[in-house]
């Protein structure tokens, strides 16, 4: 089971997919270079559900080059048990994230080139534009095309929603995607 966001883009794990406690998983796929990044990795013990849902999308577990961790928060949980069943996945990790890594699950994040908060991979660019103690939003960069997301709890919708003024909000904490508009 998952949500298209826009072509190319998944809800591929969270609450209402995998299990009960995880954030909000974004699978990021380049049709182009035939790569995908996941956003996020969950909470719970859902690895298997998350690459099911992958296999389930008709892409290959072996696409699937990084998990980038964009917040540090409960959702890096299962990061360990991800890289366990897909090894060869590497984590990666925005400078504020990756001592939480190191320390929290002891995982030692890739280190990206990072140009004032992008992270570059085949055919994806992650642009880190807008964050808080509760939430992250990235221009996510997808064969050419930008969607603009933005990862936030419920508790921290007011705030978000004061900023975040148009693209895709995702809220970690329940599974759904909500359009923002521009006014």
């Amino acid at each position: 089971m998952h949500l298209t966001i826009a072509p190319g883009i998944y809800v591929v794990g969270g609450r209402d997919l995998t299990h009960e406690s995880d954030c909000t998983v974004i699978l990021l796929c380049s049709l182009k270079e035939d790569k995908c990044v996941l956003l996020g990795c969950g909470a719970g013990e859902s690895s298997h559900a998350i690459a099911r849902n992958i296999i389930e999308l008709g892409i290959s577990l072996r696409s699937i080059e990084y998990v980038v961790v964009p917040m540090h928060s409960a959702c890096i949980a299962n990061c360990r048990s991800l890289t366990e069943l897909v090894p060869w996945i590497r984590i990666a990790a925005p400078p504020d994230v990756a001592p939480k890594l190191r320390k929290g699950i002891d995982v030692e994040p890739v280190p990206v080139s990072y140009e004032s908060y992008e992270m570059v991979f085949d055919g994806i660019t992650l642009r880190f534009s807008l964050s808080g103690k509760g939430y992250r939003c990235i221009d996510a960069v997808v064969d050419g095309r930008t969607v603009r997301l933005c990862l936030a709890f419920l508790s921290d919708l007011p705030e978000v929603t004061n900023r975040f003024k148009e693209g895709i909000l995702c809220l970690l904490d329940a599974t759904r995607c909500i359009n923002l508009v521009k006014r």
